[in-house]
């Protein structure tokens, strides 16, 4: 049997224009994207009108992917900061600051936030709400790259 051939249409539905180049990947969760900007902004759009919903100006460019884990957002600025929002608003939560420029994506697993630093450093933070810091020096070279996980379901 062959299935029938999709409507695919070519024509735009959406889009938001940035202050710079967007190299990160977005994010969607709970009806709200989340992406970075070069601009030094992390935006919060809504998934269905595109309206901006919430934008946090950093201190430097953010080209890493958000990671999104139970309606909380994790996004890394070349500011060295990690910052934490509502999925769905755009609300900034909370943020970390390490001593270094963060050069890769957050990845979230068992409970805690991952991150690594140009320090040579990896970041463990509690995603609770006590969030205690959890500072490993168990990696020396300068970690690079986009890591994500995928949650058991």
């Amino acid at each position: 049997m062959v299935a029938p051939p999709l409507n695919v249409t070519t024509e735009q539905v959406r889009s938001y224009k940035t202050g710079d180049r967007v190299e990160s990947t977005p994010a969607a969760a709970n009806g709200g994207i989340c992406v970075g900007s070069n601009d030094g902004r992390i935006y919060a759009l809504d998934a269905d009108s595109g309206e901006q919903l919430q934008r946090h100006l950093t201190g430097g460019a953010v080209d890493s992917s958000p990671a999104v884990v139970d309606g909380v957002a994790y996004v890394d600025s070349l500011d060295g900061d990690l910052y934490v929002l509502n999925a769905a608003t755009g609300a900034l939560q909370w943020r970390y600051r390490t001593d270094s420029v963060v050069l890769c994506s957050a990845a979230v697993a068992v409970g805690k936030v991952f991150f690594g630093s140009s320090n040579g450093r990896v970041y463990a933070r509690m995603t609770i709400a006590a969030f205690p810091n959890r500072r490993h020096n168990f990696m020396q070279a300068q970690p690079q790259g986009r890591p994500s996980l995928a949650s058991h379901t």
